[in-house]
């Protein structure tokens, strides 16, 4: 089954179903930097044994991980090699049986197992996939995926920054709170880099808005209101005209006038 949430809420409480053993399977699929590791990593803290895969997963480590972990939680994070894998896919189809009893896993292959590995267990594991590409092209990957829920994670950037407040200063909230609108694509990453960057004493608000994409009036107009906050806008509209002589007055006045009525 498939479904698009917007909303952190959403996605934690699918998460909670997870923890609790409603899917046997549950796939979360967006694209990177809207901190899906760190908020599953803060729901499993309090799971005692549960296996962390992330990188590069060889078809054998991966049955060895899964029977060492028997019956314990299975997080699979960003491991593409895996899933492009048919034999890892095999066994993740074996695992995330929708039967209501325990899976059966088998290694069947001359590949020799570590030490005190059985070539066959019974297992009650659940899976979690946090990916940043589900290739639902491939038949094998649906037919992994009709074992559990896929969840195609996509919130506007109103919601990421709502989730933003609880993870950083006040202080950087409100900067991107007051420049989000003039922000094309927004993710978790530059608020927790401002955060680090106040953390070791760094000049955050300088450097900021040349990572985010915006144009160099945008950047202008966001340095003029660091450096002279309390100047009219009649001042500043000429400290931007004498930085970028080309650039029409109109191009100062449309962005305040945007960020004035704050359309994200």
């Amino acid at each position: 089954m498939q479904v698009t949430y917007t909303q952190y809420a959403d996605l934690t409480e699918a998460l909670q179903h997870f923890l609790h053993g409603v899917y046997p399977l549950l796939i979360v699929e967006s694209t990177p930097g809207l901190g899906k590791t760190e908020l599953v990593k803060d729901l499993f803290h309090t799971i005692p044994r549960h296996c962390w895969l992330s990188g590069r997963v060889t078809p054998v480590l991966f049955y060895t991980m899964l029977y060492q972990y028997q019956d314990c939680p299975l997080v699979l994070d960003d491991v593409q090699s895996l899933l492009d894998d048919k034999q890892c896919v095999e066994l993740l189809k074996a695992v995330c049986s929708t039967s209501d009893q325990d899976s059966h896993v088998s290694w069947l292959t001359k590949t020799t197992l570590p030490e005190g590995v059985p070539h066959q267990f019974a297992t009650s594991s659940h899976v979690l996939v946090l990916t940043n590409r589900w290739n639902s092209t491939n038949i094998h990957y649906g037919a992994l995926a009709d074992r559990g829920l896929h969840v195609h994670f996509q919130p506007a950037k109103a919601e990421i920054h709502r989730y933003a407040h609880s993870l950083v200063d006040p202080e950087i909230w409100q900067w991107f709170n007051q420049y989000l609108p003039l922000l094309r694509d927004v993710s978790l990453r530059p608020y927790v880099l401002a955060q680090k960057m106040q953390g070791l004493g760094l000049y955050w608000q300088h450097v900021l808005p040349r990572t985010l994409g915006l144009s160099e009036g945008e950047q202008c107009y966001i340095a003029l209101e660091l450096a002279s906050p309390h100047s009219t806008i009649d001042e500043k509209l000429n400290m931007f005209l004498a930085k970028y002589p080309d650039m029409h007055p109109r191009t100062y006045l449309r962005i305040h006038e945007q960020l004035q009525k704050g359309d994200l």
